[in-house]
């Protein structure tokens, strides 16, 4: 489906976000909720030109979450999730008035990831950026063993430079 001419899809009541093809997103796109509701990533977010193998791209994705951005685990391995790839800039609400209405990004699954795969912990690959007010959990990791991950994922963010002079659609007003 082409997405919207405004740029914005405004998720009345929370929901969830996940890909409906492995072709990737085409264009300029900002997924909001209204204050208080969550959003849900539920599988791969990539940019059309990071799955088709090109350096460069004008594809952006917002997702401005009322209160949590919330990192599900939708692809598995047996009964393990598998690792996660999002291509965006996420925020988490950052300026409630209550400390309680603040977001935070996290993952769902940091408890039951599967670790005990080849290669280890499988990965949450962030290429973007996030902001929130509370900071997330991801995984646990076993500090006497040099910070190896024993459940959930590790972190691999990528920061899109591309943020610092461009922006999703209407997603950065506020700074």
């Amino acid at each position: 489906d082409p997405l919207p001419s405004t740029g914005i899809i405004y998720l009345q009541n929370g929901g969830t976000l996940s890909s409906v093809t492995n072709e990737g997103l085409d264009g300029k796109i900002t997924v909001a909720s209204a204050p208080g509701t969550d959003i849900t990533i539920a599988g791969r977010l990539q940019y059309k030109f990071k799955t088709d193998g090109s350096a460069t791209g004008d594809d952006l994705l917002g997702v401005y979450s009322g209160k949590d951005i919330k990192i599900a685990c939708a692809i598995t391995v047996g009964t393990q999730c598998d690792s996660i790839y999002i291509d965006g800039f996420l925020k988490a609400n950052t300026t409630a008035a209550s400390p309680n209405a603040r977001g935070t990004i996290y993952t769902t699954e940091w408890r039951t990831a599967a670790v005990n795969t080849p290669g280890g912990a499988p990965g949450i690959f962030l290429f973007g950026a996030m902001e929130s007010y509370y900071r997330g959990t991801f995984g646990s990791i076993e500090s006497l063993s040099g910070g190896n991950v024993v459940s959930g994922f590790k972190k691999v963010f990528t920061y899109d430079t591309r943020l610092e002079f461009e922006q999703p659609p209407y997603m950065l007003r506020d700074s």
